[in-house]
C-alpha cells in the first residue's frame, strides 16, 4: 500500500505492540472509572464503543488507502499523537458533560449528551485502531508476526490496567496509560524518521511534543472524579462542601474505591421503628460511590441500645447463645447486632480484604476494633465461595450483603448479577445451618411490592429443591420499613413460632406469614397497600408460594418475581417486557420513574450503537463498493467489463465478485462477530463469581482470549486445509471446546475457589486456553476464502465490527431475558452457521483459494 514504509520496520514492532496493549488498557480503565463515577453497567457501553472505534477505522483506512499510499509515515503518527492524548484526555472531558441517565426517555438534550458522552470515550479507540490497522494492512507480508504481537500484547494491557488500579485512583490510570503510550513515539522515530527533510523533522519533533506534554499535564493535574449525584456519596461529598461532613479515610482499589465519612446529618439505623432510640454517632462507608452502610463508633454493644429495636434482630430472639454466620457484612453493625443478642461466636465472610483492612487499621479507633474482637473471625473471600468451601454449620445465617433499602428504587443497579441470591447458593447455605438453624434477611418495602416477595420466593424454591416443605419451614414480618424474611433447616415447632410472634409484637412488626396462619390472624401495626380483603401483598404472595402458585401469583404481578438461579443471577432486575404498556397505562407520564433504568440503559446502548455502527461503519463501505463498480474507479463500465455478459459491478479490481460470495461475506463476518462477542460475555459473566468482581473476570477473559486467539491465528494458516474447511472445523471445535468448558473447566475452577486471587486468576485464564486457540481461526481463514477480492474486505471488516458492537449489549438483554445458557446457545448457533454457510461456499465452487493477502485486521474474530 504505502512507499514511504521505514527502513527498519522491526524498530516499530515495540511501539506497535505497546499502542496495541494500551488500547485494551484503556477499556480496562474506563470500565473502572465509570463504575465508581457512575454505575456497574455502564462496562457494557464501552466495550461496545471500543469495538465500534476499531470498525470505524478499518472503514476509514479503505475508503481513503489511496492517500495513504506514499504517506504512511504522516498517517500514521497523526494517529498515534490522537490516541495519546485522547487516550489522556477523553475520559477528563466526557466526566465534565452533565449527563443524567434518570432522565434519558424524558429530555432529548439528555440523549445528546449521551452521544456527545460515547463520542468523546470513541475517539481514542477510533485513533488506535487507525494506527494499529495501518502498520498491519501496510506490512501484508509481515502480517502474521504483527498480527500475533498486536493479539498478546493486547492480552498483556489488561493486566497492566488492573497493576496500575492498584497504585493510582481510577480516574487518573487514563493519564498514565496516555503517558506510557508517549513511549512509542521515539520507536516510531527511529523507525519512519531516517532520511528526514528538516521541515519534516520538525513537523514530526512538535506532533510528538504535543503528545507528551498533554500526557505530562494529564498526569501531573489530576482530574476531579465527578460521582453520579444520585450515588450516595455524592450527597455526602456535598455536604462537605458545605463543611458539614468531613472525609476521614479513603483507600484505592481495584476491587472498589472506599470511602469513610463523618456527616452527623446523614445518621442511619437501618429499618429501625419511630419509637427507638437514637442510633449512637457514626461513620459512613461507601465503596464505588455508594453507601456500604454505618460504622457505629462505640466500643461495647451497650452504647447502642437502638440495636434491640432492629427487625433484623428477629431471628437472634428465636436462638440461645448461637453461632453466627454473616455473609458480605462491610461495616460491623450486624456484629454488635449479634453480640447484642448473645451469639457466642460471629464468622464474618467480606470479599473485599482493602474494605477490612481499613475498618480494622485506619478506623480501628473509631470503631472499626469490632472486626478484631476474640468473639469474630474475618474470612476475606467471597460469600458464595465460603458457603461452598466450609464444612463448619451455624445456628443464623445472615445475609447481611443482600440487606438494604430496595434495589430497583431508580433501578439503576438492576444489571448487577448476584450468585449469592440464587436457589443453587440458598441450597449451599440451608446445608450450612445446624438442625434447628435459621438463615434471615431483611430488606426495604416498596410499592408495588417486589424484593420481598422474590426473596420469599426464592427460599422457598431452596426449599422445595432440597426437599424440604417451605409451608412449615418459612416465617415472614414486617415494620413500616423493612421485611424480615426467615426459613429454618428443620420444620418450625409451637414454641418457636410462638417467641417469633412475641418478638413481632416487641419490634412492632406484623407477621405475614408463619405456619399456620390465616388472614383472620393478621395484625395491622403497619398498614401497606394489599389486595382482596385488605390483606397485604407480603401475605398473598406468601401464601401462595407455600402452596406451590407462586407462578400464577407472579404471572399477573406487573414485575418479574422468578426466584434467579445461577443460570439468571440478576435478582435486582425485575424488568418484564410484556408489562411496559401496563406501566405506561398505570404510571402515566411517570412510567419511566418506575421502570428498570439498568435494563432500559443497555437497550437504549443497543440502539445507539447499531445506529453508529451502520452510520460510521457500514454505510461508507457501501458507498465505497459503490463507486468501485463506477466507471473510472476501479472498476469497469457497465456492460465493458472486459468478459461477456459480466457488468462492472460484477468485477472489482480485476477480480470476479459474485452476489452469493458478497452475501456469504456479510453473514459470515457478521456471524463470527456475534458469535465472538457472546462468548466474551459469557465468560465474563462466568468468571465473575469465580473471580469476584467484574474487572478481575474482563481483565481475565481479555487477557485470555486475545492472547491466545492470536497464536490460534497464526497456526491456522499453515494447516494443509482449504479455507472452508479451516473456517468449518474451526467453528465445530468453538462449538466443542464451548461445551467442553462448561462441562470439565467451570467445576475445576470450582476446586480452586479457595486458593488466593492470583492462583485462581492464573487458572481462570488458563481454562481459556482452548476455545480462545480456535476462535483465533476464524477471521484469517475467512479472509483467506475471500481471497484477493479486495472490495470484499471492507465489507468483512465493517460487518463484523457492526456485528460485534451490537453482540455486547444484546448478549446482557439476552441473558437478562431469557438465562445465560441462551447466550451460549446463540453463540454456538452462529458458528454452527457459519460453518455450514461456508462448506456451502465452497461446494458450489465459490471457494478459489486464491492466495490472496491476508490482511487480518481485527480481533481474531
Amino acid at each position: 500500500m504505502a512507499t514511504d514504509l521505514p527502513q527498519r520496520p522491526a524498530v516499530l514492532v515495540p511501539g506497535f505492540a505497546l499502542i496495541s496493549a494500551m488500547i485494551v488498557a484503556l477499556q480496562i480503565s474506563f470500565i473502572r472509572a465509570l463504575s465508581v463515577a457512575t454505575y456497574h453497567h455502564f462496562a457494557y457501553l464501552v466495550i461496545s464503543i471500543a469495538l465500534l472505534g476499531f470498525g470505524a477505522s478499518g472503514t476509514l483506512l479503505s475508503l481513503v488507502q489511496g492517500r495513504i499510499k506514499g504517506r504512511f509515515a504522516r498517517w500514521s503518527l497523526a494517529a498515534l499523537v490522537l490516541f495519546t492524548v485522547t487516550g489522556a484526555w477523553s475520559y477528563r472531558l466526557a466526566a465534565t458533560i452533565p449527563l443524567d441517565i434518570q432522565y434519558l426517555l424524558h429530555s432529548p438534550r439528555q440523549v445528546v449528551l449521551l452521544l456527545f458522552y460515547a463520542l468523546l470515550l470513541f475517539i481514542p479507540f477510533f485513533a488506535g485502531g487507525l494506527f494499529v490497522g495501518m502498520v498491519l494492512t501496510s506490512f501484508a507480508r509481515r502480517v502474521g508476526g504483527l498480527y500475533a504481537a498486536n493479539m498478546i500484547a493486547s492480552g498483556m494491557g489488561g493486566l497492566v490496567a488492573v497493576a496500575l488500579a492498584f497504585a493510582v485512583p481510577a480516574e487518573r490510570i487514563p493519564g498514565w496509560l496516555g503517558l506510557i503510550s508517549t513511549a512509542a513515539v521515539p520507536l516510531w522515530v527511529a523507525a519512519c524518521g531516517a532520511g528526514d527533510s528538516r521541515r519534516t523533522t520538525w513537523w514530526r519533533l512538535a506532533a510528538g511534543t504535543v503528545a507528551i506534554v498533554a500526557a505530562l499535564l494529564s498526569v501531573a493535574i489530576p482530574p476531579e472524579l465527578r460521582i453520579d449525584r444520585y450515588k450516595a456519596e455524592a450527597h455526602a461529598q456535598r455536604l462537605m462542601e458545605q463543611g458539614d461532613a468531613t472525609l476521614v479515610a479513603r483507600k484505592d482499589d481495584p476491587r472498589g474505591r472506599l470511602a469513610a465519612y463523618e456527616a452527623p446529618s446523614m445518621h442511619f439505623a437501618l429499618f429501625a421503628s419511630p419509637l427507638s432510640p437514637l442510633p449512637p454517632p457514626q461513620l459512613q462507608l461507601f465503596t464505588d460511590g455508594s453507601l456500604s452502610g454505618p460504622l457505629f463508633q462505640i466500643s461495647s454493644a451497650v452504647q447502642a441500645p437502638v440495636l434491640r429495636s432492629l427487625p433484623q434482630g428477629l431471628a437472634y430472639r428465636m436462638t440461645s447463645e448461637p453461632d453466627v454466620l454473616i455473609l458480605g457484612e462491610t461495616t460491623g453493625v450486624n456484629v454488635w447486632l449479634a453480640l447484642e443478642h448473645g451469639a457466642r461466636s460471629v464468622t464474618v465472610v467480606q470479599s473485599n480484604p482493602a474494605l477490612v483492612a481499613m475498618i480494622r487499621e485506619d478506623l480501628a479507633g473509631r470503631g472499626g476494633a469490632v472486626l478484631s474482637r476474640p468473639e469474630v473471625t474475618v474470612v476475606t473471600t467471597l460469600p458464595r465461595l465460603f458457603l461452598e468451601q466450609t464444612r463448619e454449620q451455624f445456628d443464623v445465617i445472615h445475609l447481611a450483603e443482600a440487606e438494604g433499602m430496595p434495589a430497583s428504587a431508580g433501578g439503576l443497579a438492576s444489571l448487577r448479577e448476584d450468585y449469592l441470591l440464587t436457589v443453587e447458593a440458598m441450597q449451599t447455605a440451608f446445608s450450612r445451618l445446624k438442625p434447628s438453624g435459621l438463615l434471615t434477611v431483611t430488606r426495604g418495602l416498596q410499592t408495588p411490592p417486589r424484593d420481598n416477595i422474590r426473596l420469599f420466593a426464592l427460599l422457598a424454591a431452596a426449599l422445595e429443591r432440597g426437599g424440604g416443605d417451605p409451608a412449615s419451614r418459612m416465617l415472614q414480618a414486617r415494620n413500616y420499613l423493612a421485611a424480615t424474611t426467615v426459613a429454618s433447616a428443620a420444620p418450625l415447632d409451637p414454641d418457636r413460632i410462638e417467641r417469633f410472634l412475641a418478638a413481632c409484637g416487641v419490634l412492632s412488626m406484623d407477621a405475614d406469614y408463619y405456619p399456620g396462619v390465616t388472614s383472620a390472624d393478621l395484625t395491622r401495626r403497619n398498614i401497606v397497600t394489599g389486595g382482596d380483603g385488605g390483606v397485604s401483598y407480603y401475605h398473598q404472595a406468601a401464601m401462595a408460594a407455600v402452596r406451590g402458585r407462586a407462578g400464577a401469583f407472579a404471572s399477573d404481578w406487573i414485575y418479574d418475581l422468578s426466584p434467579p438461579t445461577d443460570d439468571t443471577p440478576y435478582f435486582h432486575s425485575f424488568f418484564r417486557l410484556r408489562s411496559l404498556r401496563e406501566h405506561i397505562r398505570v404510571y402515566g407520564g411517570h412510567w419511566f420513574a418506575r421502570l428498570e433504568l439498568g435494563y432500559a440503559v443497555v437497550a437504549l446502548t443497543l440502539i445507539i450503537v447499531l445506529v453508529l455502527g451502520l452510520a460510521l461503519v457500514v454505510v461508507p463501505v457501501f458507498i465505497m463498493r459503490r463507486r468501485a463498480g463506477a466507471p473510472g474507479v476501479g472498476g469497469t463500465e457497465p456492460g465493458k467489463s472486459g468478459e461477456p455478459g459480466k457488468s462492472g459491478t460484477e468485477v472489482a479490481r480485476g477480480t470476479e465478485v459474485r452476489p452469493g460470495i458478497t452475501v456469504w461475506t456479510i453473514l459470515h463476518f457478521g456471524l463470527i462477530g456475534l458469535g465472538f462477542m457472546f462468548l466474551e460475555m459469557l465468560f465474563i459473566q462466568r468468571l465473575t463469581r469465580f473471580l469476584g468482581d467484574p474487572l478481575f473476570a474482563t481483565t481475565a477473559v481479555l487477557t485470555a482470549i486475545l492472547t491466545f486467539a492470536g497464536f490460534g491465528s497464526t497456526i491456522q494458516d499453515r494447516l494443509p486445509l482449504r479455507a472452508a474447511h479451516r473456517v468449518a472445523i474451526g467453528a465445530s471445535l468453538v462449538v466443542i471446546s464451548s461445551l467442553l468448558y462448561g462441562a470439565v473447566a467451570e467445576p475445576l475452577l470450582e476446586l480452586l475457589v479457595s486458593r488466593p486471587l492470583a492462583v485462581r486468576f492464573v487458572a481462570a485464564v488458563g481454562t481459556l486456553f482452548p476455545v480462545s486457540f480456535v476462535l483465533g481461526w476464524q477471521f484469517p481463514a475467512g479472509v483467506s476464502l475471500v481471497g484477493d477480492r479486495q472490495t470484499l474486505l471492507p465489507v468483512a471488516w465493517a460487518t463484523n465490527g457492526v456485528a460485534s458492537v451490537v453482540a455486547a449489549p444484546l448478549a446482557v438483554l439476552l441473558a437478562m431475558s431469557f438465562s445465560l445458557g441462551t447466550v451460549a446457545l446463540a453463540a454456538a448457533g452462529c458458528y454452527v452457521v457459519a460453518g455450514v454457510a461456508a462448506l456451502a461456499v465452497r461446494s458450489r465452487g465459490r471457494d478459489r483459494d486464491c492466495g490472496g493477502p491476508r490482511r487480518v485486521t481485527r480481533g481474531g474474530r
